[in-house]
């Protein structure tokens, strides 16, 4: 009993009404930080720099032509999911969790091609080795609670009866969701594969920068619908 309580507690909605534009303006941020991601470091590394494809777009943050790109999106989607308020305790416990996520993943660089075991990189200044290990639990936490949160709460419906454009929009969650686990599955495949030396990562295909794609504009899109931002998937 006690923990159904805590559950209902958890995924009540918000006793005190809040302005539902402060929360979309909010989706729309991330969204579009989400979207713009891999495609700025696509059009800047490989069109502007004639760089050869990432093996991820964390190593993009490595070489100097990209190395803005990733602490600038990181660090914004970690403001605003710091700051976006939902309209359940769920959401803020997701969303400070992605916020997190975020910021560990921005200022701890992965170990890549362009740095070597005696360079020191990110905030505190680690080793590449221990770096990539305080990276690797912040994208893991930016991912699984991403995809989880549009699997779960995007499609929550509450004792209000589901119409058609719900059901609708509930289906895009779901397809979202699920690209977004195997992009996922692609992320960890590859890191670990780049651990396990099983290939070398200057000429083998980038499993986790596409696994990174596949994740974040799904996202990206998924989050537009849930702020309104496809008239054909709206109620009105």
């Amino acid at each position: 009993m006690e923990r159904e309580n805590f559950f209902e507690r958890l995924t009540a909605e918000d006793k005190v009404v809040q302005n539902p534009k402060q929360s979309d303006n909010s989706l729309r941020v991330l969204a579009w930080l989400a979207i713009s991601l891999g495609i700025a470091v696509v059009a800047i590394g490989t069109l502007i720099y004639r760089q050869d494809w990432f093996q991820s777009i964390s190593a993009s943050a490595t070489y100097f032509g990209t190395a803005y790109i990733l602490p600038f999106v990181l660090g914004g989607m970690s403001v605003y999911f710091w700051g976006y308020r939902g309209y359940a305790q769920i959401d803020r416990l997701f969303a400070k969790t992605m916020s997190v996520g975020a910021f560990l993943t921005a200022v701890f660089p992965c170990k890549t091609p362009y740095n070597s075991g005696e360079d020191k990189i990110g905030l505190l200044g680690f080793s590449p080795e221990v770096s990539s290990i305080f990276h690797g639990i912040g994208a893991i936490m930016l991912f699984l609670f991403l995809a989880s949160w549009i699997f779960f709460l995007f499609r929550k419906t509450g004792k209000k009866a589901i119409n058609p454009k719900k059901k609708l929009r509930n289906r895009v969650f779901f397809i979202a969701a699920t690209v977004m686990f195997v992009g996922i599955i692609c992320c960890v495949t590859g890191f670990v594969f780049y651990i396990l030396d099983l290939f070398d990562p200057q000429s083998s295909f980038p499993f986790v920068f596409w696994g990174e794609i596949i994740v974040l504009i799904p996202a990206g899109f998924a989050i537009l619908v849930k702020a309104g931002d496809v008239p054909w998937l709206n109620d009105k």
